[in-house]
């Protein structure tokens, strides 16, 4: 069931940005995790509010843009299948375990996500936990936190 917030993002920007907009305010919403800064891909100026994060605690989440796929994309409406949440945490351990960031290490960080999110209605969408996944190649401890659920897209 959405709620009259989840309804006026929708009618605002979508059905991907309130999807987005509501797994922010759900991890905000966390106890626990009031000292992570928690962001979505789509926050403006996202690369200044990136590295402002990490110097403040060491410890981010970012909720990125959904991925799915459709398994009929000429229906008269547009339903995606397999939609991927995926929520990136992300750790400055040297900050992060300092005595001004976060303390939170990164495992425990993607068990409040998991936990947390977890059969969760946003937008009027169940988020079902698919999986962790390790980010190759990142300089810092980067791992993904990764949901699954399906929706119709409107016309907006």
């Amino acid at each position: 069931m959405s709620t009259e917030l989840d309804q006026a993002i929708a009618q605002e920007a979508g059905e991907l940005e309130a999807l987005q907009r509501g797994v922010v305010a759900l991890l905000q919403a966390k106890p626990g995790l009031a000292a992570v800064k928690i962001l979505h891909e789509d926050d403006g100026d996202i690369e200044n509010r990136i590295q402002a994060a990490f110097s403040s605690t060491g410890l981010l989440m970012l909720v990125l843009s959904p991925e799915g796929s459709s398994q009929y994309p000429d229906a008269a409406a547009l339903h995606i299948d397999d939609l991927e949440i995926v929520v990136r945490v992300i750790e400055v351990p040297l900050i992060n375990r300092s005595a001004g960031g976060a303390n939170i290490p990164i495992n425990q960080a993607l068990q409040h996500v998991a936990t947390w999110l977890r059969n969760r209605i946003i937008a009027g969408n169940a988020l079902t936990f698919s999986r962790f996944k390790t980010v190759a190649g990142a300089k810092v401890p980067t791992k993904d936190v990764v949901f699954k659920t399906s929706l119709t897209l409107s016309d907006i």
